[in-house]
């Protein structure tokens, strides 16, 4: 019988998770029993974090430098847990949800008016006191039009409205010339047909 891999037997959190408060009880469950089976709960603290920092993912590993742990307790195994455990809850997942919000960039198949979409939709997750201002900005840094968004930083401040429609008729504009491009292209293909056509008769 071929002999289980840890990773057959724990699941990185997956912080986009609907309700990351099970994500974590599922994790830490499957932690539990992996440290029971390989006999690691006696081993010293500094071995069962790394075990833990290889298991629990990247995107969740890059939040224990913000679990407010001191350099002592980053060293002690039951404080990085309750750390988790903290993050990981209802109360406090906001965290988390700032921080999928401050990593959001327009994808290269994605429209503006989808990027608009999907920030607004992080946005009413992470309880933001300013946040037309916080999706204003994200916009614009995480936009994938890179003079666009030079051209939207050197002229100054705008308001969210003003930049979502600054937006909107650029890329209305591009595609209006992609299509009179592609029109052109047609036409002068048609009529080099039509002439190769001519000639084959004569």
């Amino acid at each position: 019988m071929a002999q289980l891999k840890i990773s057959d037997l724990v699941t990185p959190i997956d912080i986009n998770a609907n309700s990351l408060s099970e994500e974590w009880k599922r994790f830490k469950s499957q932690i539990n029993c992996l440290f029971e089976i390989n006999e690691i709960n006696s081993k010293n603290d500094k071995i069962k974090i790394s075990y833990l920092t290889l298991l629990i993912g990247n995107d969740a590993a890059d939040l224990f430098d913000h679990l407010g742990l001191s350099e002592e307790d980053k060293n002690c195994f039951e404080k990085v847990i309750d750390g988790y455990e903290n993050c990981f809850s209802l109360k406090t997942s906001i965290y988390v949800n700032r921080m999928k919000f401050y990593q959001a960039f327009q994808d290269d198949t994605e429209t503006f008016v989808q990027f608009v979409s999907r920030v607004r939709k992080l946005a009413t997750k992470c309880d933001f006191k300013e946040k037309e201002e916080q999706i204003r900005d994200r916009l614009v840094i995480g936009m994938k039009n890179s003079k666009m968004q030079e051209k939207l930083i050197v002229e100054g401040e705008f308001s969210l409205h003003a930049i979502i429609e600054k937006v909107r008729f650029h890329e209305w504009q591009i595609d209006e010339l992609a299509n009179l491009k592609e029109e052109k292209n047609l036409k002068i293909s048609n009529k080099k047909s039509s002439n190769n056509y001519n000639c084959t008769k004569e």
